[in-house]
């Protein structure tokens, strides 16, 4: 069994893996099908990761919830006194959130609830408001064989998965706020007992 073949068959299971941008900005996330979220897994997955709640749409899927992208992309790389991550332009969509049975809307359990409407199977726009906690992110046609960049990468793992075209993805950070490079996600892997995937890898597969 292949390294891939390995991931993807852990991960339909645990429905939580890492995946490493081996390729261009040495960046990591942990990627989730929102389909399948809980509370409990939101609140693992910001409890690791510290970082912004993205997630990877189908260009169908975002055209169903009449998703509108905001004017500029967004940069979500960043440059430390050790190390340099290539400035990644991700190209969202206005946040959004739960319209109904939320407080705040940032609770794991909020977040959840957005992230389930987001991935659910029957398409609901009236379901959502604008803005909120939850930052869409949109995604090319094809995947990482198209565009090779970690929102691709996870809707692509998702998908082949057999989870619907929604991909929660957080970036990994350490202790003191900087992004995980390759070798420090390896080391959150280890330690979670988490399957991980770099893009050359999924590519490849």
């Amino acid at each position: 069994m292949s390294r891939t073949t390995r991931f993807l068959s852990e991960f339909q299971h645990s429905k939580l893996g890492i995946l490493i941008d081996d390729l261009s900005c040495s960046r990591a996330v942990l990627v989730a099908p929102c389909e399948a979220i809980s509370e409990t897994q939101v609140n693992r997955i910001i409890t690791l990761s510290g970082g912004l709640t993205f997630v990877a749409l189908s260009p169908e899927r975002a055209s169903a919830f009449m998703l509108a992208s905001m004017a500029r992309p967004s940069i979500t790389g960043q440059t430390t006194s050790n190390k340099k991550f290539e400035a990644a332009q991700t190209s969202q969509y206005v946040s959004v959130e739960a319209r109904e049975g939320i407080s705040t809307g940032i609770s794991a359990a909020d977040r959840a609830k957005t992230l389930q409407i987001l991935g659910c199977e029957t398409i609901q726009p009236r379901a959502l408001v604008k803005p909120g906690h939850i930052f869409p992110v949109e995604t090319r046609e094809g995947g990482v064989l198209v565009k090779t960049a970690l929102p691709e990468g996870a809707l692509d793992v998702v998908k082949m998965t057999g989870y619907t075209d929604a991909a929660l993805f957080v970036d990994l950070l350490d202790a003191t706020g900087q992004l995980v490079d390759a070798d420090g996600a390896a080391r959150y892997a280890e330690q979670e007992v988490l399957p991980v995937l770099t893009l050359s890898e999924l590519i490849r597969y």
